[in-house]
């Protein structure tokens, strides 16, 4: 998992002899296609990416992974925490502390709803992206 502070990326790899190859990587721009307008480097968007990494991961059949978080501050309750919990979610299995997961008020921008006016519909506009992801819509 990677972070900007505009976008995240979250990928999974295999390990192979010949390299690593990527089984599936999603990106938070891609968001816009399921009609996110909100920011995409925020906690709901960086749960979003995970969610679509790891739905695209069970899909192609990949039972877990290890969580690389690389050399980032690791933030309890932060994005990349938030993209895990989104990649569990989708069905990827990965070991993981659910403490360590922001709380489902902050997953779907309640923290952040009403503070900026674009903001004002980021809960209902999280769960409709989050449908659509779900649905493979």
């Amino acid at each position: 998992m990677l972070k900007s502070n505009a976008h995240v990326m979250v990928l999974v790899f295999a390990y192979t002899s010949d390299g690593d190859k990527v089984l599936a990587q999603s990106h938070s721009s891609q968001l816009q296609s399921f009609g996110w307008t909100h920011a995409t480097g925020s906690i709901p968007a960086a749960y979003l990416t995970g969610l679509i990494c790891g739905k695209a991961a069970a899909g192609k059949k990949v039972g877990g992974a290890v969580a690389d978080l690389g050399m980032d501050s690791l933030v309890k309750g932060g994005r990349l925490y938030a993209a895990v919990k989104g990649a569990i979610d989708g069905g990827l299995a990965v070991a993981a502390d659910e403490s360590a997961f922001p709380k489902a008020e902050r997953i779907s921008g309640q923290h952040i709803s009403g503070h900026v006016s674009k903001s004002k519909d980021i809960v209902k506009d999280f769960e409709s992206v989050k449908s659509k992801i779900l649905l493979g819509k």
